[in-house]
């Protein structure tokens, strides 16, 4: 990416090909591949020198051939960076911006500002810390700044008793939690099931209608997320232990 709205892209680290058709000739402030999904890309763009405050944030899912805004409802302010949390299928992203550090968990649908003791003030690089499992966050006269991933992972997968109010309104039901072999759901309609990891990785997932008996003899013993996508369009997840 550059200053004067071009992105590049190559694939053989000596020829580069413009994939810059629909981003504005403005300041490339980042260009991030994803480390989940090898088509996607991500690309910020700051208009801030002339004195354009609107936020601009654009995914390709086709390598850059394409791109689309995702920026949906953040707040005016410059996108100086993004993160893509490895694993969760690119639906958590951080932004670095003008006025602190923002992240979604449905993949740029909504977003939400991070911590409360971070000021209102330009962010410029977004990093992850394996050890920690922080993200830091280097600001323009505050420092480096950190925020605990478990938050946002516990967010994401929606750590809710069995028989919430969702459960009841969806008539959905999983039983037996904790489980050893088999694992029943008993569902109104037909849905997208998905298991997941408390990494957020992808254990296994497949399609049921009504009630469905989902073998998990090849799971091994811990614990993981069920996560339940209704075909009339309500979601939810549920912790899942596997004995």
């Amino acid at each position: 990416g550059t200053t004067d709205g071009n992105v590049w892209r190559t694939e053989n680290l000596e020829d580069f090909e413009s994939i810059n058709e629909g981003i504005p000739d403005l300041y490339i402030t980042s260009v991030k591949a994803s480390p989940n999904v090898i088509e996607n890309v991500y690309c910020t763009v700051s208009g801030y020198m002339l004195f354009d405050s609107q936020p601009r944030l654009y995914k390709s899912t086709d390598k850059g051939d394409s791109w689309v805004g995702i920026e949906s409802d953040l707040p005016e302010g410059a996108i100086y960076d993004v993160l893509v949390y490895p694993d969760f299928q690119d639906s958590i992203l951080f932004v670095a911006t003008e006025v602190g550090v923002y992240a979604t968990i449905d993949a740029g649908s909504s977003w939400e500002r991070l911590g409360e003791a971070l000021p209102y003030i330009p962010v410029y690089d977004l990093s992850i810390n394996p050890s920690t499992k922080e993200l830091t966050a280097g600001t323009y006269g505050r420092s480096i700044n950190t925020y605990p991933l478990d938050s946002i992972v516990k967010v994401y997968f929606g750590e809710a008793p069995v028989n919430t109010v969702i459960s009841e309104l969806t008539s959905v039901k999983i039983y037996p939690n904790p489980t050893s072999d088999y694992l029943t759901i008993d569902a109104k309609g037909s849905y997208q099931w998905k298991l997941f990891s408390t990494n957020g990785e992808l254990v296994n997932q497949n399609r049921g209608d009504g009630k469905l008996t989902i073998d998990l003899q090849s799971v091994i013993a811990g614990t993981y997320y069920l996560q339940i996508q209704l075909d009339n369009g309500y979601r939810f997840v549920q912790k899942l232990v596997r004995l």
